[in-house]
């Protein structure tokens, strides 16, 4: 199937046999798309600065819905077919594709410990027995069920064990029906489910920060299991890394300078992977255009991208979604 990609402001779709790109027309209020999600009825859904949009194939563009003006973050559907939409400042809603409408609006009110813990919604993620996970960027993981209102939050308490490393969660997904992967920062939680248990691996980079007692920068943005067991981290400043979790240990992967220099803007993130059926990795960085990663032989290429610059996106995989659920 195709990759889609967000460049900008628009939609770009990469055949990634014949590495064939199609540009489709951007939005002209739209400054960043964010979040990308395709669902199990073939619809594309995408999360930008300005809203939600869904893709129209006959017209070739998005489309805006009207009800939702907040900034998202990132997508969801869940096992009911509604969509999750994570925001930057404006909590968590739920969107009922079927009658177009928001159908729950979730926010963080201060005296009340089992709503939303922060209205600044980072990451989701849905586990095999329906529950939601949510990532905050100030504070920690909450949890709910389906239809539910009421949180439970889990945080970073430095006094106790099996807590979060920290408080701000940059990336969730999961793997089979027991594990859980929190990126905080720069480091790499592995959360048991069933036992509740906390188990916290630091990146390279972020063990050397500590070390040198130089502020943390290494931030973990996407987080994808392949089919192999490993676990793939984008971080900041181009960085990849893929975790066995049989060994504990973390493999880079330096990916190659492109030929011009990048332009003025954020700094560079890797956003998203996506497996393909021959086992390769694509990797997306935002405003750093793409890759494609060979894990026997290592061997990292630069694929050449049409003149709009790459911005956050997220290549969902070929049968619905945006992630794998393990």
């Amino acid at each position: 199937g195709l990759l889609w990609l967000a460049a900008d402001q628009a939609l770009v779709s990469l055949n990634p046999v014949t590495e064939e790109f199609t540009a489709y027309a951007g939005v002209d209020e739209e400054r960043r798309l964010a979040a990308l999600w395709h669902d199990a009825g073939g619809r594309l859904w995408v999360g930008g600065a300005a809203g939600l949009y869904q893709y129209d194939p006959a017209a070739q563009r998005l489309v805006l819905y009207p009800q939702s003006h907040a900034r998202i973050n990132d997508l969801w559907q869940d096992q009911s077919g509604h969509l999750w939409i994570s925001t930057h400042g404006d909590g968590l809603y739920r969107f009922d594709p079927q009658s177009n409408q928001i159908v729950q609006h979730e926010e963080h009110h201060t005296n009340d410990p089992a709503s939303l813990s922060d209205n600044r919604v980072t990451a989701l993620w849905q586990d095999r027995s329906g529950l939601l996970w949510i990532g905050s960027d100030s504070a920690g993981l909450n949890r709910v069920a389906p239809r539910s209102e009421l949180f439970t939050n889990f945080q970073h308490k430095p006094d106790a064990a099996n807590t979060l490393a920290n408080n701000r969660v940059t990336a969730i997904t999961g793997s089979g029906d027991t594990t859980l992967w929190v990126g905080t920062e720069g480091v790499l939680n592995l959360v048991d489910l069933p036992l509740g248990l906390v188990t916290p691996y630091t990146t390279p980079v972020a063990a050397a920060q500590a070390a040198e007692g130089t502020k943390r920068t290494n931030t973990i943005y996407s987080l994808y299991p392949d089919r192999c067991g490993s676990l793939w981290l984008g971080l900041n400043d181009n960085q990849v890394l893929r975790f066995a979790p049989q060994t504990a240990q973390f493999t880079s992967y330096p990916l190659p300078e492109p030929p011009q220099p990048r332009l003025p803007g954020p700094p560079s993130e890797v956003v998203g992977f996506h497996e393909d059926k021959d086992g390769k990795i694509w990797v997306v960085v935002n405003l750093g255009g793409l890759y494609r990663i060979d894990p026997a032989s290592a061997a990292v290429t630069r694929v050449d991208l049409p003149a709009a610059p790459m911005d956050k996106a997220l290549p969902p995989p070929p049968d619905g979604g945006k992630r794998p659920t393990g």
